[in-house]
């Protein structure tokens, strides 16, 4: 967590990993992309690249994506549902939609990107990604 947090990510949240099947950690917070408003991500920590791949996949496309359940009774771990989803369309006439496009698997990270699409999400990730790289390194 502290090369996610050398980026300039700022955590808002740490939570409950409780059903997240395999995660030692869980946080949402926020990082500004160079030329960019302020975007969240998503971060779950795993034991290894591997748990990641194999535990943290299908928590992944259950929270992120045009299909992503956005609600507590539909989604695969409960927590932080109400932090995947955002209004669009304004006022009491907007929908829900999924906050978070598409994810990464970085190392042992799952990373959640906000995007309104997959394609758009991972490109808001890279600059992320790229950090991360030097950080790790």
């Amino acid at each position: 967590m502290e090369d996610v947090e050398n980026t300039g990510w700022k955590r808002g949240k740490t939570y409950d990993i409780d059903g997240l099947t395999g995660a030692e950690a869980a946080y949402v917070g926020f990082w500004t992309p160079p030329g960019l408003n302020s975007l969240n991500y998503e971060i779950r920590i795993y034991p290894s690249h591997q748990a990641a791949v194999e535990q943290g996949t299908p928590f992944a496309e259950d929270a992120s994506g045009a299909n992503a359940s956005l609600s507590i009774n539909e989604a695969l771990w409960r927590e932080g549902v109400r932090d995947r989803r955002m209004i669009v369309g304004g006022g009491s006439r907007g929908s829900q939609n999924p906050r978070y496009g598409g994810y990464v698997i970085f190392g042992n990270l799952v990373i959640l990107c906000e995007g309104r699409t997959s394609e758009h999400s991972l490109d808001q990730c890279a600059p992320l990604i790229a950090l991360l790289r030097v950080e790790g390194a």
